[in-house]
């Protein structure tokens, strides 16, 4: 959930990031939007994040509901870590994924250089 945020050190992170950053260069206006999106779904995800796990439980059949037990556990701690590496050193997954990135691109930089020289 911190990670959906935006929070650093976490893989959403960088993406935000880079997004942000992107949106500032491009238009000021753009970048100052976007801004204000993110911290208005941070707000959300937090005031949801509230509800959900510290709020009333409204079915009765939930209160039996207990902690997560052993393979549970063990299920979420290589997601939780693989957020962590994600975003401490984002580089191993973005030299990963830039050759697919730039093939994806370029069709649209030939469009876009068209566009700007008329």
């Amino acid at each position: 959930m911190l990670a959906s945020v935006g929070l650093p050190l976490l893989n959403g992170f960088v993406g935000e990031f880079l997004v942000l950053s992107g949106a500032f260069q491009a238009k000021p206006l753009y970048g100052i939007l976007a801004a204000t999106g993110v911290i208005w779904s941070a707000c959300y995800l937090l005031w949801m994040f509230q509800r959900v796990f510290y709020g009333k439980v409204t079915h009765p059949v939930n209160n039996s509901i207990g902690d997560l037990i052993g393979f549970e556990k063990a299920a979420i701690w290589p997601c939780a870590a693989a957020a962590l590496v994600m975003g401490v050193a984002p580089i191993m997954w973005l030299a990963a994924i830039d050759p697919a990135v730039q093939a994806a691109l370029t069709p649209f930089a030939q469009v876009v250089s068209k566009v700007v020289v008329q």
